[in-house]
């Protein structure tokens, strides 16, 4: 049996983005410098705005994030920074909050958050439903054009109400099964190898949904394409 060549260069091409590992190296050293920046930052102020939002009232947001996150029971340490430009569209999040602690050494809630997304860790703390929290959150990042300083107070809130698993649940409650497989292609959160495509193949939100819908409409037509193909190509070339 022969194997049809354009579906074994896609493959190819699949190996090949998810193998390179030049950029993952220039990413991992790109996490590490600005994670000794922003240690430097927390250590002087638990929460962190960089004046990439110089357009915004810097002080105002710092103050918006220091009330919402004051209801919390644990030490917080909140970094409003963007996106690197060393790496994917959507940067690990978590490897960067990771870093960030590794060198500031303090327990507490971790959260850092861009223009498009939240994310949340606990080191010698526990948070209960902090999953729940920081997702519900990331629904509302685009789908309601919120600020990084609003994804944060939402997660805050989320935690505060403790109400998080009802609101995620809410939220997402029915779209589990797309929302599976969004996680089966793109990952979870800032994980998975086509992470910044993720936040355009969002099945619960709204404005990116359709991008979806198109996109596993293709992938299953594509599927079938190739079977077929393959199946002439047996018909034609037996053994």
């Amino acid at each position: 049996m022969r194997f049809f060549p354009p579906l074994l260069g896609l493959v190819l091409i699949v190996l090949a983005g998810g193998t390179t590992t030049a950029p993952e190296a220039a990413a991992d050293a790109d996490t590490g410098t600005r994670a000794e920046r922003y240690a430097r930052q927390l250590a002087e102020d638990p929460v962190y705005v960089s004046d990439h939002y110089a357009e915004d009232d810097l002080d105002a947001v710092h103050q918006e994030i220091t009330d919402a996150v004051s209801a919390l029971e644990v030490p917080v340490y909140v970094l409003v920074v963007p996106t690197s430009h060393a790496s994917d569209a959507v940067p690990d999040q978590t490897a960067l909050i990771a870093a960030v602690r590794e060198r500031l050494g303090e327990d507490g809630l971790y959260l850092a958050a861009n223009e498009t997304s939240v994310a949340g860790e606990t080191y010698g703390v526990q948070v209960p439903e902090l999953y729940e929290a920081v997702e519900e959150a990331s629904g509302h990042s685009l789908s309601e054009d919120l600020s990084p300083a609003g994804s944060v107070a939402r997660v805050a809130d989320n935690i505060a109400s403790g109400e998080a698993s009802e609101r995620y649940e809410e939220r997402y409650g029915g779209h589990q099964l797309v929302w599976k497989v969004r996680e089966m292609f793109w990952g979870h959160g800032s994980w998975g190898p086509f992470t910044g495509m993720a936040i355009y193949f969002d099945p619960t939100r709204p404005t990116t949904r359709p991008n979806f819908v198109f996109a596993v409409a293709f992938l299953l037509g594509a599927g079938c394409l190739g079977g077929v193909l393959i199946r002439r190509d047996n018909r034609r070339f037996p053994g």
